[in-house]
């Protein structure tokens, strides 16, 4: 399969949908049933949420030009942003040569604490040693509670205590099969809290699940030949340069690090809305994660070596392919097939995608920052919400976008303004 098409963005949604069916080896018609059977019912969004008024209904798109892992993918996107599309479509392009972008997933772990107050003092060191030596006791107790999970292959890989200010605290750290793992890890805190309070002598506290990452960060990395960043070569070294300071900039600049790693989070969070998944978790733990030293930190570096430039990106990644949130959505279904695991269900093959996606909008925004600058390209891309937010119609935006594309330069409010008054033949509507 080749996820490289050229033109993908000016084709129609129904052509894009067959495009995709056609690469992806789907019949005809399989794919666009799923992706409107999630039309806004609100019956329905009343049961999934609290309060319910109106749905607000966002874009989801498609990124093509990807190879992670020496496989070619189209990657789901959930997002009002179009540059941020744009941005993942143009990275994955640069970074798609020879090995693409690989990547590497630690095995996902999940972990729980339950927080254990008044245990007698001077009796921490002899209650923590206690706690950690009844591991296997409680990984039983876990594996009776949820027998389903456990003959998937999950388990209680891991049991530590330690103190927190006057408190004990025993973290349990699970393996949790294809799930997120938040709900399940949450049960098995509140179900082995009583036998916890046994061996500490303490009273339970909050028991619940932590979105601090347990284990090491999914990895993402590739590199593209400086002489593809432009046709000028003097023009293309000065862009790898450009790169290469804007990293070293965040290193030395928490301000700039954390504006920097929001950037990584625009195409990880949509790939994640996508996918049905916990996007504010994911990014508590990423945020997190940048600030493992005491300062905040960038989650990518990008560095030139000899002839090319090379970036390496680090983010824990919590996902899950089962669950709750995910079951029933047609939408969901659809990303995982486009994703090519509807089959398998591989949060493995999700996390190394997401991950991808974060390093090529990283690449994308990077250069154009080092380039002719990051705001122009993004404006002439959201010209036509502005154009819509002035009254125009669909054709009346086509023809905006066209004339912006045709002319060149800078793009503001004012200026769309004026170009659908001339669309218009001189009425001025706005």
């Amino acid at each position: 399969m080749n996820s490289r098409i050229p033109g993908f963005s000016r084709l129609s949604p129904a052509q894009r949908a067959g495009l995709l069916e056609e690469r992806l080896g789907l019949a005809p018609g399989t794919l666009l049933p799923d992706l409107g059977l999630d039309a806004p019912d609100l019956s329905v969004l009343d049961r999934r949420s609290e309060g319910v008024v109106a749905a607000l209904v966002l874009p989801l798109s498609v990124a093509p030009n990807f190879r992670v892992d020496d496989r070619d993918t189209f990657v789901p996107l959930v997002t009002e942003e179009p540059s941020v599309v744009a941005a993942a479509s143009r990275g994955a392009l640069l970074l798609r040569e020879g090995e693409g972008i690989r990547t590497e997933v630690p095995p996902r772990r999940v972990a729980g604490q339950v927080q254990l107050r008044g245990v007698p003092e001077g009796a921490c060191e002899a209650a923590r040693q206690r706690v950690e030596e009844a591991r296997d006791e409680l990984a039983r107790a876990a594996r009776e509670a949820h027998p389903s999970w456990a003959a998937a292959g999950g388990d209680l890989v891991g049991l530590r205590a330690y103190g927190a200010g006057a408190d004990l605290v025993a973290l349990l750290v699970i393996d949790p099969g294809k799930a997120m793992g938040a709900n399940l890890v949450t049960d098995l805190c509140e179900r082995l809290a009583p036998r916890l309070e046994a061996l500490s002598g303490g009273v339970a506290g909050l028991r619940i699940v932590t979105n601090a990452a347990e284990g090491p960060p999914v990895r993402a990395s590739g590199s593209v030949e400086i002489r593809r960043l432009h046709r000028d070569p003097a023009r293309a070294e000065a862009i790898a340069d450009g790169v290469q300071a804007a990293s070293r900039f965040a290193e030395s600049d928490p301000r700039r690090a954390v504006t920097h790693n929001k950037g990584i989070f625009n195409g990880i969070d949509a790939v994640l809305q996508a996918c049905g998944q916990d996007v504010r978790a994911v990014e508590a733990a990423g945020h997190a994660h940048a600030v493992r030293d005491g300062r905040v930190c960038p989650l990518s570096q990008w560095r030139v070596d000899g002839g090319r430039l090379v970036g390496t990106l680090e983010v824990p990644l919590a996902v899950g392919t089962v669950g709750g949130a995910i079951e029933g959505r047609a939408a969901i279904r659809a990303a995982f097939r486009i994703l090519g695991i509807e089959a398998s269900r591989d949060p493995v093959r999700l996390s190394a995608v997401t991950a991808a996606c974060g390093l090529a909008g990283n690449l994308a925004a990077l250069t154009a920052l080092a380039g002719d600058g990051l705001l122009r390209g993004h404006l002439r891309l959201h010209a036509g919400n502005v154009a819509a937010a002035l009254g125009a119609s669909p054709a009346e935006v086509a023809a905006v976008g066209d004339l912006l594309r045709d002319e060149g330069g800078p793009v503001d409010r004012a200026r769309v303004a004026r170009l659908l008054a001339s669309v218009r033949g001189g009425r001025d509507d706005s």
